[in-house]
């Protein structure tokens, strides 16, 4: 049987389109507030994990950025491409409220995060998402073994109970996050 690493996937702290309600996607949005303490949130749980010094990746967004810099206490890091939400086509920058009003048929406001992204007009929808990641996966930066991925039930940040419950080789990747 073939052995992978542990991994873990964060999701980025909350932005201002976030707070806003508007979608993102790729589209770039910085870090709230609120954002930066979720990133230092993170902090506190990823601290016993960085203490074994293992390589960091992270999506290129501003974002994604920021919340590493943050929660990886400044410690270096590459970018992948690859690691990049789901790309939002025609509805990134536009409120939810205001595309919620003319949804495409079989999605609801009550749909997953996950659901609602690939269904976007001109977006990349789940096939190509999903290959992207597992292409990462599959074929990560040099130096750096092979993972699965798996995904996190729910829409919320990856726990301390999550990571405890991940067999090893793994990755855990949560949706879109909903901040009350």
């Amino acid at each position: 049987m073939k052995s992978y690493p542990k991994v873990w996937f964060l999701r980025h702290g909350e932005t201002e389109w976030n707070a806003e309600g508007r979608v993102q996607g790729q589209t770039e949005s910085v870090l709230s507030e609120r954002g930066r303490v979720h990133a230092q949130q993170q902090a506190e749980l990823m601290a016993p994990i960085l203490a074994h010094n293992p390589p960091c990746i992270v999506s290129p967004l501003k974002r994604t950025r920021q919340t590493a810099d943050i929660a990886l206490g400044g410690r270096d890091y590459q970018t992948d491409d690859r690691l990049k939400e789901i790309f939002a086509g025609d509805w990134e920058g536009h409120l939810r409220a205001d595309i919620f009003k003319n949804l495409p048929e079989g999605i609801t406001a009550q749909s997953p995060h996950m659901e609602f992204y690939c269904a976007a007009p001109g977006g990349e929808g789940f096939d190509v998402f999903q290959a992207r990641v597992n292409a990462f996966g599959q074929h990560p930066p040099a130096k750096h073994q092979p993972v699965q991925i798996g995904f996190v039930p729910g829409e919320r940040h990856v726990n301390q109970a999550d990571i405890n419950q991940c067999p090893p080789g793994v990755a855990l990747i949560n949706g879109e996050q909903s901040f009350p």
